[in-house]
């Protein structure tokens, strides 16, 4: 996917007038939905390349159908939907995310969480935080439920944060400790 948006501006810079065109109605139409990071970046790609109506047509197909298991990745495609002002599109996805997003994955919840938030969808951000915190997950590492808490806490859902800390002081395995304490490891968009 990202393969088109690289050919999509290159043909922009070249000056090529239809071909761009039949391209991008192309990529809007029939690209597979499988990677919502990928279709996050091909909607701001066509949108970089004039093609608005087409960023949104695509933006339109995956809030209807990409896949939610990768909150992260979901993130992503929301960030996309959000940069190009596909409002609509974002708040379909931003429901749908909220209440599907897996709740193991509590680092990828916890930058979904601040995506959201960007996003401008504070029903959905106020439906995950209450899922996630209700969530039986394990808290099996320390460093995501960290990302996780700080993701809830971003967001102001005070009571939710407030209830997956008592459960990471609970059970969460004290093994890797440093993890924890390294800063980046527990920020959304940390490298940890």
């Amino acid at each position: 996917m990202r393969k088109a948006g690289v050919l999509l501006e290159v043909l922009g810079e070249v000056g090529a007038r239809e071909a761009p065109a039949g391209l991008a109605e192309r990529v809007a139409s029939t690209t597979p939905l499988d990677d919502p990071e990928d279709a996050g970046s091909l909607i701001r790609h066509l949108n970089d390349a004039g093609a608005a109506g087409q960023a949104h047509a695509l933006a339109r197909r995956a809030a209807a159908l990409a896949p939610l298991d990768r909150p992260e990745a979901v993130g992503e495609l929301l960030e996309g939907m959000h940069r190009v002002a596909a409002q609509d599109q974002a708040v379909e996805l931003a429901r749908r995310a909220a209440l599907r997003a897996p709740p193991h994955d509590q680092r990828g919840v916890g930058h979904l969480l601040h995506s959201l938030k960007e996003a401008g969808t504070p029903e959905a951000v106020a439906i995950l935080a209450e899922r996630t915190a209700g969530s039986a997950a394990p808290v099996t590492d320390p460093a995501p439920l960290a990302v996780l808490l700080r993701g809830v806490y971003a967001v102001e859902a005070h009571d939710q944060a407030e209830a997956l800390a008592g459960r990471g002081a609970g059970d969460a395995p004290l093994e890797d400790l440093d993890a924890v304490l390294r800063p980046s490891a527990v920020r959304p968009g940390g490298d940890g």
